[in-house]
C-alpha cells in the first residue's frame, strides 16, 4: 500500500520536487543559502495532510560524494493544499510557485 493523501496537498508536494528536480537534479533535494536540504516523507496522516522531515545534507568528511543528515525541522501541507509549515528556505526559493 502507498502513501495516502488528499490530492491538493499532493499536488503542492509535487511542485516542490519538481523544483527541487529542475535545480539540483535530484527529486528532493534543494539548496538554500549554499546548504543541500532534503525533504523526507512522513507517515501518512488519517486528516490526508502530507507531512515531513526537512535534512540538513553535510558533506561525509571521509567519504567522497556521501552526506552527513541533520535534522532541521517539519513541513506540512494541509489537506486543502494550503502549507502551515514549510521547508526551511523553500518557501523563498519557490516565490510564489505554490501560491
Amino acid at each position: 500500500m502507498g502513501y495516502s493523501c488528499r490530492q491538493d496537498a499532493d499536488e503542492i508536494y509535487k511542485v516542490w520536487l519538481d523544483y527541487c528536480y529542475a535545480t539540483t537534479g535530484v527529486s528532493n533535494s534543494y539548496l538554500y543559502k549554499n546548504e543541500r536540504y532534503c525533504l523526507q516523507l512522513g507517515r501518512q496522516q488519517d486528516d490526508g495532510a502530507m507531512t515531513g522531515t526537512v535534512m540538513l545534507l553535510i558533506d561525509h568528511p571521509s567519504i567522497v560524494g556521501q552526506y552527513l543528515a541533520h535534522n532541521k525541522g517539519s513541513f506540512r501541507i494541509k489537506p486543502d493544499g494550503t502549507v502551515k509549515r514549510y521547508p526551511v528556505g523553500l518557501k523563498n526559493l519557490l516565490a510564489g510557485a505554490t501560491a
